[in-house]
């Protein structure tokens, strides 16, 4: 319990202003660091950040095989069938360089088509 009065502490000093901020802020950098290094995924939730939350997805027709391979490097990301990459970007705890890793990562799995390796098109109970 000392843990988690800890976490509250730290949580309730950051305005909900704030935290919003830096959501918005978060996914403004995912979208464009994304389109910058690959343009293979479309985006599908909306452009306007006023429109969304903390995550944004992606349509990609190998989106099962890509979201296994960034499983895989150790990025937790959602698939949404039949063919959506899901990224949650929680503000209070993903920093900007996770982002910029992340989208790296994600564009050197789409370049390289790493994601079409056998073990990725295996169908899993869980992604």
């Amino acid at each position: 319990m000392g843990a988690l009065d800890a976490s509250i502490d730290i949580i309730s000093m950051c305005s909900l202003t704030d935290i919003r901020k830096k959501s918005q802020q978060l996914c403004e950098l995912f979208i464009g660091l994304l389109a910058e290094k690959n343009s293979d995924l479309n985006l599908v939730s909306p452009r306007q950040t006023d429109l969304r939350g903390a995550h944004i997805a992606f349509m990609h027709f190998d989106a099962y095989a890509i979201s296994r391979a960034l499983s895989a490097a150790g990025i937790v990301c959602d698939f949404r069938a039949p063919n959506l990459i899901r990224f949650g970007l929680a503000p209070l705890y993903i920093r900007y360089i996770d982002v910029f890793n992340t989208v790296s990562l994600l564009a050197r799995i789409l370049n390289e088509e790493s994601y079409r390796a056998p073990q990725f098109q295996q169908k899993v109970t869980v992604t």
